[in-house]
């Protein structure tokens, strides 16, 4: 377990340290996802880890909402250097835009971030 001193900074403190951690487990690749996305099923993290392996350390491969490219998002080894630059509240979004996207259903990367999304998501 890693606690990340500067999350206040932005979750771009988050991305970098999550890069940092991975260069140091030698990993090949790395899935960023974000915990306000409940409703990302696990196939979807599977297609996103297939075509990331397909491709290899310099896979980019992101979800997409309209024509914004988000996390969840697999990053191969050879992006872990930009990401451990990563710093405020863009977190990896000039990265993820280099993206292939896996497709899948707007409703999957709904953000529950609000009482009100928490509330329609009860309704579920």
């Amino acid at each position: 377990m890693a606690i990340n001193a500067s999350a206040r900074e932005g979750m771009g403190t988050s991305v970098a340290l999550a890069a940092r951690l991975a260069l140091e487990a030698e990993c090949k690749a790395l899935l960023i996802a974000l915990a306000d996305m409940p409703l990302v099923p696990v196939a979807h993290f599977q297609a996103l880890a297939r075509r990331a392996d397909e491709i290899g350390e310099r896979a980019i491969i992101v979800s997409q909402i309209g024509e914004a490219r988000t996390p969840p998002a697999v990053f191969g080894r050879a992006h872990f250097s930009a990401l451990t630059d990563l710093g405020g509240d863009t977190g990896a979004r000039r990265i993820l835009q280099k993206g292939e996207v896996v497709p899948c259903p707007p409703e999957w990367l709904e953000d529950i971030d609000t009482p009100e999304a928490l509330a329609r998501l009860s309704k579920l």
